[in-house]
């Protein structure tokens, strides 16, 4: 997994638009299982927010959440290194 090409249907914040072009391994940065599904699902899968919640039988507050925290997790890693 290279890159975060996020969902036209899922806008990242301003604060993390830099992580669409840069490598990220996410084996490397310990997510959640459910966070690591929420982000492989939505920015990697396609998956559209709503249809995510229901696959993971949590709230659209839950998924958004799960992403919210991964990607904190991520840009903690990226700035370490």
């Amino acid at each position: 997994m290279d890159r975060l090409p996020a969902d036209p249907g899922y806008h990242l914040r301003p604060e993390y638009d830099h992580l669409k072009d840069i490598s990220i391994d996410l084996g490397q940065i310990c997510l959640t299982d459910k966070q690591l599904m929420a982000v492989c699902m939505v920015f990697y899968g396609g998956v559209k927010k709503k249809r995510a919640a229901q696959a993971m039988n949590i709230t659209s507050q839950a998924l958004s959440d799960h992403i919210k925290a991964a990607l904190k997790k991520i840009e903690h890693n990226i700035a370490r290194h």
